[in-house]
């Protein structure tokens, strides 16, 4: 086979692997920031996190809408409020170490950790 196709080839696959793997990041990273609090399930994302900052400034509590549409009955917003940032920044963290990660490989082996196992 001819250099430059086989190179062609190899970085064909190097750039499909690269998506395959960043998108495998980002669901996970969209699995950790769910939040079960008061029975009911809530995505830490930020418009949840900037409206229930927005109830606590004014309430204790609050009847609030999970990601199913349930209404839920939160009792203590501070300490919801503490658990959604704790969740969003655990899970921002290591959605940007694992993207550090993958930018650092220059090869598939390198990309999929196949060299650890040569």
């Amino acid at each position: 086979m001819d250099e430059r196709l086989q190179r062609s080839l190899e970085f064909s696959n190097y750039r499909l692997t690269i998506a395959n793997q960043k998108n495998n990041i980002k669901n996970q990273v969209l699995d950790k920031l769910i939040v079960y609090f008061n029975s009911g399930q809530f995505i830490a994302d930020p418009i949840t996190l900037a409206y229930i900052k927005t109830l606590s400034e004014f309430n204790k509590e609050a009847i609030v809408l999970d990601s199913l549409r349930n209404p839920i009955k939160i009792t203590n917003l501070k300490e919801f409020l503490e658990k959604l940032l704790t969740v969003h920044n655990e899970s921002l963290n290591n959605y940007y170490s694992e993207f550090q990660k993958i930018n650092r490989a220059r090869n598939v082996k390198k990309l999929l950790n196949l060299e650890d196992y040569e």
